[in-house]
């Protein structure tokens, strides 16, 4: 026994610190704050296995990113044997979700020997229940004249959930004035909503943006935002004329309406009119006030002398912005006297169905032009012309004849080496071919056109696949669509084909199919549609899901009339988070109308809105709450679902007159009646423009060969006209309440409600955002050095752990991270080169979680040391190989075998040769990841220039040099050779 004391006596005085460790410990898994009188406090865990108790001392700091001590705090203490706490005040001065705690707890002197000083980092947030990120979300569209509801949520940055704040504040800043919230009302915990009152203004130059400060107060840790809201602020026009070309001398009557930052018609507004020719010379200039519709117009006569070309109308505030343009044409014209149409005798072409068209001459009067002469060109892909700066097609004649007594000529077209390419290629359903008909009146001589297409289709059916907001986790809920080559919708059965997995799709009597597909890492998407009568459409593409929604919103149906509550069902991802809150909005007309606050429980939640008189036509529900940390879709909405109320609100107007038919100089009347979709008469402004069908017809030939469309412009769309199986959005909105609503046409109202959920979301500091660490970027920095010095010694870049070690040595094994923690290495190729990416666990000092961060990258190309070889012998040579296979043999012959080398997904390099004019260049390509040549991953290693011919024709320069210079000799020699026979002689 007295041996063995004496050994053990031996081992404690020589035993290392790190040994010793265990004999007084902190417990750092257990360390929290609280807070106490809003003040923070730091409660250490600590353990002494010494036996005896020990007197130590515990200092604890809080460091930011930079290792600037913010606050510290020191405590002695007797440690008793077996656990203890040490409670230390340690106030946050500094708020930030990336502070840490430095501790290090010490043993005082002449205590026990054996107790060595104990130290480590730990993150605030892994500590700390009331450490919150903030984030601020506004649905739809924020507006002048309106309140503006903002709602801010405190969330915990490991957890996610809401954390309590004691004390919320912001303020909204407009044009320079500081608007504090009308209202400040709690949601839930941790979730507010700020309400301010924005006032109207129609101050041209007010801001397009308000800018927003939210500060939370939880205890001593303080959070604050400040970001930009966008806010309209400019006023609008929509700008008309009544004919889009003119000749010298005739009148410009121009009309517009004008719309205040609010959106509604601007009255009384003062406006400054322009019209600019075709050299941005102001050519008339005049101030108009705008009626109380909103309407200001003019009328300008044109000169004789005008120039003739483009001429701009603008329409220009008092301080000179301008809010609308319109572009109208000036030139001297000739009117048509007829028309022509071209009629293919069917919509849409199969294989084996040869095309034919009837082509019609007709007066603008309504009588056929008779006899005229009639010739199709076909127009071939258009292509870029450099020296004339302008697209240039292939045309070639097809048919020529003339038409009979009415005016009409009809002709077969042949159309079999177009469907050729069509079935030979995979990327195209159907290809529209292009024609041109030219019809010559044979009593005066002129000639009309009319472009006109052919469909030729691949297959009878069309299949179409449409993407939903869906994906990333959760199912990806696709709609189909399928039709008759010639548009009528297609009543199928649908096979989807995705990674092996069938998914069987039913269409219905308007070609509309949903289904929900498993989340796939394959892009590549196939669809087969069958109809009764055994017809088929097949269709392959690439398909991503786009993975924007993090839950599911569902409603009962889609289609909702006045009074009805609207229920949504809930649903988020399994590896979700199982209980949270969300707040799900209702937008209707790019307004925020109403909100609810859900709460998620076993992933899943029921949210009801009690109906609204503002929820008309399409109103779209979106989800916000905690995103995840790394989740960078500030504003895509986690989820969204859009419904429809039809509200019958659009205008009808009925134009009548007097008479069908008028003679020159007779006097004409129009009666116009406004009335709503119910037949109720409403006061109303119109514009009415009085246009001769021939300066109409003018205008379709100039649209068809290259001028602009009359009213091109961003105001002249309209969403409602979109249609699905001949059901147009517009006539969902006008739908009567007692009309039926079967499930087919429900899914077509589901189909064209879908898309929007877009939310204005803005965050402050996160973990998911790592901030400069000086230590890292200098660790990084001494790294990178002894890489690139390994790497000029032994042309050795590491591909794995243990050649990093043995290339970086002690500097690598000893480098941490601001946690104490090694980086992990990761070894990856991106596209030419070999990466190394060294990579921080962050905060929670575990790998493969949300907070890991790269602290630096390293790359070098792998191909740079083949490269360097080949460099060194092709100047060698007068000229560069002329193929793959003579550069392979020249590489060979300096000892280098391209074809035995792989890239680094094991393929072979591929060489090709290019010879333009006297230089040569040389590739050498990499198939990439997917190991195919021709793919998007293709990877080009090395490029070599040089050049060709340079002996040769060294030679040739010699030799006729050398003709000039000669001195007496015979007439005819001597000379240089004026044809290419003269030269070979």
């Amino acid at each position: 026994m007295r041996t063995t004391a004496l050994t053990l006596l031996a081992f404690w005085l020589y035993m290392p610190a790190s040994q010793a460790q265990f004999l007084a410990s902190v417990d750092e898994p257990r360390i929290r704050t609280a807070l106490r009188n809003g003040s923070t406090i730091v409660s250490v865990p600590v353990v002494n296995a010494a036996g005896t108790p020990v007197r130590a001392s515990l200092l604890l700091e809080w460091v930011n990113p930079k290792d600037v001590v913010l606050g510290s705090g020191r405590s002695a203490a007797t440690l008793p044997p077996g656990k203890s706490q040490i409670d230390l005040p340690l106030p946050i001065t500094e708020s930030s979700v990336w502070t840490r705690l430095r501790y290090r707890l010490t043993p005082e002197t002449g205590t026990q020997r054996g107790v060595a000083t104990v130290s480590g980092v730990v993150s605030l947030p892994q500590i700390a229940d009331h450490v919150f990120e903030l984030r601020v979300v506004q649905a739809g569209v924020a507006q002048r004249g309106r309140a503006v509801t903002i709602q801010a949520l405190a969330a915990h940055p490991i957890s996610r959930k809401p954390v309590a704040v004691d004390k919320w504040d912001a303020k909204l800043t407009v044009d320079e004035v500081a608007l504090s919230p009308s209202k400040i009302a709690p949601l839930a915990e941790g979730i507010v909503e700020f309400t301010f009152d924005v006032p109207e203004t129609m101050e041209s130059d007010s801001n397009d943006e308000a800018s927003l400060w939210v500060q939370a107060h939880a205890g001593d840790f303080v959070q604050e935002l400040n970001d930009d809201l966008p806010l309209p602020g400019s006023v609008s026009a929509r700008v008309q004329t009544d004919k889009p070309i003119y000749q010298p001398g005739q009148t410009i009557h121009f009309r517009a309406i004008v719309f205040d930052p609010q959106g509604k018609v601007a009255e009384g507004s003062q406006i400054r009119f322009e019209i600019a020719d075709q050299d941005s010379e102001t050519t008339h200039a005049t101030k108009l006030v705008t009626s109380r519709f909103g309407i200001v117009k003019d009328d300008w006569t044109l000169p004789l002398s005008a120039g003739l070309g483009s001429y701009e109308l603008k329409l220009k505030t008092q301080d000179d912005d301008v809010m609308a343009t319109h572009i109208v044409r000036v030139s001297r014209y000739d009117l048509p006297t007829f028309s022509v149409t071209a009629k293919p005798n069917r919509s849409a072409y199969l294989p084996d169905q040869k095309p034919s068209v009837t082509i019609t001459g007709s007066y603008l009067f309504g009588k056929p032009v008779p006899k005229g002469k009639v010739k199709i060109v076909h127009s071939g892909d258009s292509q870029w012309n450099p020296s004339k700066k302008k697209l240039e097609s292939e045309d070639k004649n097809v048919a020529e004849g003339e038409a009979g007594e009415d005016g009409t000529f009809a002709t077969a077209l042949d159309v079999t080496e177009a469907h050729d390419e069509i079935k030979s290629s995979d990327r195209d359903r159907f290809r529209d071919e292009h024609y041109v008909a030219y019809y010559t009146d044979p009593s005066s001589g002129r000639t009309e056109q009319r472009r006109f297409d052919v469909r030729l289709t691949r297959e009878p059916i069309h299949v179409y696949v449409i993407r939903s907001e869906d994906g990333g986790p959760l199912p990806a809920e696709v709609y189909v669509a399928t039709s008759y080559a010639e548009g009528r919708p297609a009543q199928t059965t649908v096979e989807l084909l995705q990674d092996g997995h069938k998914t069987a799709v039913q269409t219905n009597r308007y070609g509309v199919g949903k289904a929900l597909l498993p989340p796939s890492l394959s892009d590549s998407l196939e669809a087969r549609a069958t109809d009764a009568n055994g017809l088929i459409g097949t269709w392959k593409e690439q398909y991503w899901f786009n993975g924007a929604a993090r839950l599911r919103l569902e409603a009962t149906k889609s289609l909702y009339h006045a009074g009805e509550d609207v229920t949504l069902r809930i649903t988020a991802p399994p590896d979700g988070p199982s209980d949270q809150l969300i707040v799900v909005h209702a937008v209707a007309g790019d307004t925020a109308v109403a909100r609810q606050v859900a709460h998620i429980l076993d992933h899943k939640a029921q949210v009801t809105f009690p109906y609204e008189p503002k929820f008309r036509r399409k109103v779209i529900f979106t989800a916000w709450g905690a995103p995840d940390t790394h989740d960078d879709r500030s504003n895509a909405a986690f989820g969204s679902k859009a419904v429809l109320f039809p509200d019958r609100s659009d205008l009808r107007v009925t134009a009548t007159t007097d008479r069908a038919v008028y003679k020159p100089g007779e006097r004409a009347s129009l009666r116009m009646q406004v009335n709503s979709v119910e037949g109720k008469p409403l006061e109303a402004v119109l514009g009415v423009a009085v246009v001769d069908q021939a300066v109409l017809e003018r205008v379709r030939a100039d649209q068809e060969f290259g001028r602009r469309p009359w009213f091109a412009c961003a105001f002249c769309r309209d969403d409602g006209e979109a249609e699905f199986g001949g059901i147009r959005l517009n006539d969902l909105y006008a739908m009567r309440p007692d009309t039926p609503v079967t499930p087919e046409l429900d899914l077509v109202a589901e189909v064209l409600a879908r898309g929007g959920g877009y939310v204005w979301s803005e965050e402050g500091e996160t973990l998911g955002k790592a901030p400069k660490f000086p230590s890292v970027e200098e660790q990084m920095k001494q790294l990178k050095a002894l890489l690139d010095q390994h790497y000029a010694d032994t042309l050795e870049f590491p591909q794995d752990a243990s050649a990093l070690s043995r290339a970086l040595g002690q500097p690598f094994a000893a480098a941490r991270d601001p946690w104490g923690r090694m980086y992990e290495p990761r070894f990856s190729v991106v596209r030419d080169h070999y990466q190394i990416a060294l990579i921080s666990p962050g905060p929670d000092k575990l790998l493969n979680t949300d907070d890991d961060f790269v602290a630096g990258t390293f790359q070098r190309k792998y191909f740079t040391p083949i490269e360097s070889l080949i460099e060194r012998n092709l100047p060698k040579e007068d000229d560069y190989p002329a193929t793959a296979d003579e550069f392979k043999v020249l590489l060979s012959r300096n000892g280098l075998l391209l074809d035995s080398l792989d890239d680094p997904w094991g393929t072979p390099y591929r060489v090709s040769v290019k010879t333009q004019l006297s230089r040569r260049n040389i590739q050498i390509v990499s198939a990439g990841p997917d190991r195919v040549f021709g793919t998007f991953d293709d990877v080009l290693v090395a490029n070599f220039n040089g050049s060709y011919f340079s002996r040769q024709g060294a030679e040739i320069s010699r030799v006729l040099k050398e003709a000039e210079s000669k001195k007496n000799v015979p007439a005819g020699q001597g000379r240089v050779p004026s044809s290419a026979a003269a030269s070979r002689d």
